[in-house]
């Protein structure tokens, strides 16, 4: 069982990882034709979810102290909270923009 345990933290990491790249190198493009910020919220929620995963494979493993495992907690938690609201702020903005697009596009003139 440990076993699993171990090769499932490893192919969470890799999938973190590569799951995280591939929206990157969607997002940033869609930015640069667009110029619309909550491509940049989700990018940003993205490089900080990059952040979080190698930090629980690196930083995490490390034996610390508890003063120092402590910090690493909080400021951990911290980014992961920061990482939700950029994630929600750009879906928020994508599907607001999305139904505010829909609505101009369609003409509400009845055809006869």
């Amino acid at each position: 069982m440990a076993a699993l345990n171990h090769y499932l933290f490893w192919i969470g990491f890799v999938f973190s990882v590569v799951v995280g790249v591939t929206v990157l190198f969607a997002v940033f493009p869609a930015y640069w034709r667009s110029h619309d910020r909550a491509f940049l919220y989700l990018a940003f929620g993205y490089m900080i979810g990059i952040y979080e995963a190698v930090a629980d494979h690196t930083i995490a493993l490390w034996h610390v102290p508890g003063q120092q495992h402590l910090a690493y907690s909080i400021l951990r938690r911290l980014v992961h909270f920061a990482a939700v609201i950029l994630f929600a702020v750009g879906v928020v903005r994508l599907t607001r923009l999305y139904f505010a697009r829909d609505a101009r596009n369609h003409d509400t003139t009845p055809v006869v």
